[in-house]
């Protein structure tokens, strides 16, 4: 095998920049009138270097392929726990509110027959109130009347 020179490494170092870049370019877009990278070497050295080139460009997609893929389902495994997560506090917030109104219909219900029990003490009160009244006024008219009629007793 013969030895490389140094003009010969840098010049195959610069010749394979050159043709990467091409390729980048092609891939990217610009085409320069080429229908395919075939017509593209002009010399077997050129095409082996345009097929190490487009072999590079592979293996870097795919690369990032397969760190997209990972990133997904990582992404979709931390979705998929959150989602059971939020779904298990949905269920006991459900229960919760279920059990709280239970409790707000039973205190309600309480409520209503203290306020029934309440109207019934005050009209019992009213009543009350309203037939000492009567007796207080019954009280002294009785004692007037009483007064009126001793005076005409003489007491002795």
């Amino acid at each position: 095998m013969k030895k490389q020179s140094d003009k010969d490494k840098q010049y195959r170092r610069m010749a394979m920049s050159r043709v990467r870049a091409d390729v980048k370019r092609y891939i990217a877009g610009d085409t320069r009138g080429m229908a395919h990278l075939g017509e593209y070497a002009s010399n077997m050295e050129d095409a082996i270097r345009t097929i190490i080139a487009l072999q590079d460009l592979l293996e870097i997609s795919m690369d990032k392929h397969q760190k997209a893929s990972d990133l997904i389902l990582d992404q979709k495994g931390r979705m998929h726990t959150i989602a059971s997560i939020s779904s298990r506090i949905i269920e006991r917030a459900s229960d919760e509110l279920m059990l709280q109104g239970e409790k707000l219909a039973l205190l309600t219900q309480q409520h209503d027959g203290m306020i029934d029990e309440c109207d019934r003490l005050s009209e019992g009160w009213r009543k009350a109130n309203t037939e000492i009244f009567e007796l207080e006024r019954l009280v002294r008219s009785l004692k007037v009347t009483l007064k009126d009629s001793m005076k005409d007793i003489p007491f002795e």
